[in-house]
C-alpha cells in the first residue's frame, strides 16, 4: 500500500463519518490579572469606597501642599513659623532643669574614690 492510497483512505467519506469530528483550538488561557493597586477598575470592583478615598486623598494632599509653600516662604523670609510656648510653661521647664542640675551633683567619699579611679585608668589608657 502506497502513501498515497492510505490518505485517500483515511480521507474517505467512510471514515470521515465515524470518525469523531475535530476539535477546536485548545482551552484559551485565562486574561491577565490586573492589579487593584496600580489599576483603579480593578479597584473598584473589589473596593467601591476606593474612589471617595482616593478623591479625598488627593484634596487633603492639595491643601497641605498649599500650607507648606506658605510656610517655606515665611522661612525663606525669615520669619518665625510653629507654635510659640507660652512664658510660663517655659519657666517651668527652667526651673526643672535647674533642680535636675542641683540634684546631679555628686559629693561625698565614694565619690571621691570613683572619680579618682577614672582619672588614673583613663590616665593609663592614653599612656
Amino acid at each position: 500500500m502506497a502513501n498515497g492510497d492510505l490518505a485517500r483512505l483515511i480521507n474517505s467519506d467512510e471514515i470521515q463519518s465515524a470518525v469523531k469530528p475535530a476539535k477546536a483550538a485548545g482551552p484559551k488561557h485565562a486574561p491577565l490579572k490586573k492589579n487593584p493597586l496600580r489599576n483603579l477598575g480593578a479597584m473598584l470592583k473589589l473596593n467601591p469606597y476606593a474612589k471617595v478615598a482616593r478623591r479625598v486623598e488627593i484634596t487633603r494632599s492639595a491643601k497641605k501642599a498649599v500650607k507648606r509653600s506658605e510656610k517655606l516662604a515665611k522661612i525663606a523670609k525669615g520669619e518665625k513659623t510653629g507654635g510659640q510656648k507660652d512664658k510660663a510653661v517655659k519657666a517651668i521647664g527652667k526651673k526643672f532643669y535647674k533642680n535636675m542640675l542641683v540634684e546631679s551633683e555628686y559629693a561625698g567619699e565614694d565619690y571621691d574614690l570613683f572619680s579618682r579611679w577614672i582619672t588614673v585608668s583613663k590616665q593609663t589608657k592614653t599612656a
